[in-house]
């Protein structure tokens, strides 16, 4: 595992390729800011774009089976607020009671909020128990699962978590030492998140570097 020391270095060395080639470094502070962000990114590239089987990369911060507990009830849904460590859902089911039987299971399917009405009144994606599946929306920090002439008995979300951020000892001093503390990636997916954010980074100083890449020259 790779900690956020050795993340820091790596950073500075892929930046500015000996750590002090053009003397265009960055503080600690604006390395964690600068990660954590470009980590984000990443995530959600392999979340919504990447190939399914790039997706395992994601097991470290894969929640399984998360009962979401006690809900609130409309007369169209049943409200469930999202675990405060969530990033993005992977899958939802249910476990329902009609009159006659109970321990049912429905999966979830997401539909468009735009959509809403029209969706529910459609036969076809409509909550079914004969089809078993029933749709949700997420907003507001919370799943919202509808129901219809049923009860849901318990709510089950499989997940993405946030992941381990990088974070300094003392968030006031710019330099201060990063925490004793370990990312949650291996080592290629940190050094494809490090490669993200040196991107941003020169992005951010390419006016910087040009000039002291003229200076340079004309010193020659």
């Amino acid at each position: 595992m790779i900690s956020f020391e050795e993340a820091y270095t790596r950073y500075i060395i892929k930046a500015e390729k000996n750590a002090t080639n053009d003397n265009i470094v960055s503080s600690r502070q604006h390395f964690a800011k600068i990660f954590n962000e470009s980590q984000n990114k990443y995530i959600d590239f392999l979340i919504k774009k990447a190939p399914e089987e790039e997706r395992r990369h994601l097991h470290p911060i894969l929640i399984k089976d998360k009962d979401l507990g006690k809900s609130k009830k409309t007369k169209t849904q049943y409200i469930f607020q999202l675990p405060n460590d969530y990033f993005d859902i992977v899958t939802s089911y249910v476990y329902i009671s009609t009159e006659c039987c109970s321990n049912i299971k429905l999966y979830g399917f997401p539909i468009d909020p735009f959509n809403e009405n029209e969706i529910l009144q459609d036969e076809f994606n409509k909550p079914s128990v004969l089809y078993r599946e029933t749709p949700y929306l997420l907003s507001n920090n919370s799943l919202k699962i509808f129901y219809e002439n049923f009860t849901i008995d318990k709510c089950v979300l499989n997940y993405y978590r946030k992941p381990t951020e990088i974070s300094q000892e003392d968030s006031t001093n710019p330099e201060s030492p990063l925490k004793k503390q370990f990312l949650d990636f291996e080592e290629k997916i940190v050094d494809k998140i490090i490669s993200f954010a040196v991107g941003e980074f020169d992005m951010n100083n390419e006016n910087t570097r040009y000039q002291i890449q003229k200076t340079r020259s004309v010193e020659v």
